[in-house]
């Protein structure tokens, strides 16, 4: 049956190439947290060359985050109104030429402001880039396409964290970030050409009966808020871990570039083979909310970082492991729960609603470490909240167990 918007009844109809649009959304995350996370690896140079105290260094993410956090919804809204397309292009390239600029000064006002410049780029790539994946992909296998996404960010974040201590020896901490900004900036025109849209997968349906799904349904509820305070935890996690392990384990644990970038990389690149569980997973249970309990109980082994101090490297990352895998189990099901607690027209403004709940707490816990490190000279504090975070994360969605219902 024909629904007058060129879609058809029938699982696949509708959707023009929805693979190759899960590819090159997720190629466009990728490049963004490639730019995003250029500074973690650099910490360390930052605080010897141009004399940064680890406060500063800190806040140098806390400011990209801050921003994300803040735009988030915007970017959710004008995806909803004007297409991802040009969002996500637009917002890529501005951190992208923001990533590029920030190796240009010494002065750290001006690195402030690029940063912040990246966090406000980044806004209008991941929620806008989250609903462009759910109106290209039905969504029978969008649990999957969700987890190839997400795939991005954990690859993104791994490809400096690597990259960088192994490089530092051959070239200047400028150059490797400055490549990371023109490949952005190649992935942002890229996107622009390639990426068609098509509406949500859930609104065929509404069409079809002559609803208005937006109209009858209300967005606040209290699954939407649940999840969206869950998801703060769970990333607070992420992102400081990410942001600081770095530091911790070249200062503290004394390993050499080469263990902090081997151990980095596992962090960063466990949740691959937990996100592909999860999204096929996500396809084939309704018990969503029980799928990221479990997964956030796993990551909260990150606890144990607190008092590795001379730990064997085999250790450190066995738990580096262990956090980034039950952090990638959680992923898609947080993600996707709150898309669902909303009708298929505010899915746009849901996402950018969570994320910019979500990166409230990553701005206290990228600020956290440098703070604590600079007031105790220590990392135990920080880390030891950094693992208790996906716990309390578990605890707000148990009410979620049994009474969570999708509305599309």
């Amino acid at each position: 049956m024909d629904t007058g918007l060129g879609l058809e009844a029938g699982p696949k109809v509708g959707y023009r190439n929805p693979w190759l649009m899960v590819a090159v959304a997720s190629l466009a995350n990728l490049a963004l947290y490639i730019v995003l996370f250029g500074v973690p690896p650099i910490i360390t140079s930052l605080v010897k060359d141009p004399g940064l105290t680890h406060e500063q260094a800190g806040l140098l993410m806390t400011v990209s985050l801050a921003a994300y956090c803040v735009c988030s919804v915007i970017g959710g809204i004008l995806s909803d109104r004007l297409g991802a397309r040009p969002v996500v292009s637009s917002g890529l390239l501005l951190a992208s030429v923001a990533g590029y600029l920030f190796t240009w000064t010494d002065s750290f006002f001006l690195m402030l402001v690029f940063r912040t410049l990246v966090g406000v780029g980044a806004a209008c790539v991941f929620a806008p880039g989250l609903r462009f994946i759910l109106a290209s992909v039905p969504k029978e296998i969008s649990g999957v396409g969700m987890s190839w996404y997400m795939i991005s960010i954990n690859a993104g974040a791994a490809v400096p964290l690597l990259v960088t201590p192994l490089m530092t020896s051959a070239y200047e901490w400028e150059v490797l970030l400055q490549v990371y900004a023109l490949f952005g900036g190649l992935i942002a025109v890229l996107f622009w050409c390639v990426a068609q849209e098509t509406p949500p997968s859930g609104l065929r349906a509404s069409v079809a009966s002559g609803l208005s799904q937006g109209k009858t349904m209300g967005f606040w509820s209290l699954p939407l808020l649940l999840v969206s305070v869950a998801s703060l935890l769970r990333m607070s996690q992420t992102y400081g871990i990410l942001t600081w392990a770095p530091a911790y384990l070249s200062e503290a644990v004394k390993f050499s570039p080469a263990e902090v970038a081997t151990a980095m990389t596992v962090l960063s690149m466990s949740p691959v083979p937990a996100l592909l569980v999860g999204g096929w997973l996500s396809d084939r249970t309704s018990r969503k909310v029980t799928l990221a309990i479990g997964g956030l109980l796993i990551s909260s082994s990150a606890v144990l970082l607190a008092g590795l101090h001379g730990g064997s490297f085999g250790v450190v990352t066995a738990v580096a492991f262990a956090t980034g895998f039950g952090a990638g189990i959680s992923s898609v099901p947080i993600f996707s729960l709150p898309a669902m607690a909303v009708s298929p027209s505010h899915v746009g403004r849901a996402t950018g609603f969570v994320s910019t709940m979500t990166f409230a707490g990553p701005i206290l816990t990228a600020y956290l470490g440098g703070y604590v490190v600079t007031a105790t000279g220590k990392y135990d504090l920080a880390f030891l909240a950094f693992g208790l975070a996906p716990a309390l994360a578990a605890l707000m969605l148990a009410p979620l167990v049994k009474s969570f219902r999708p509305r599309w």
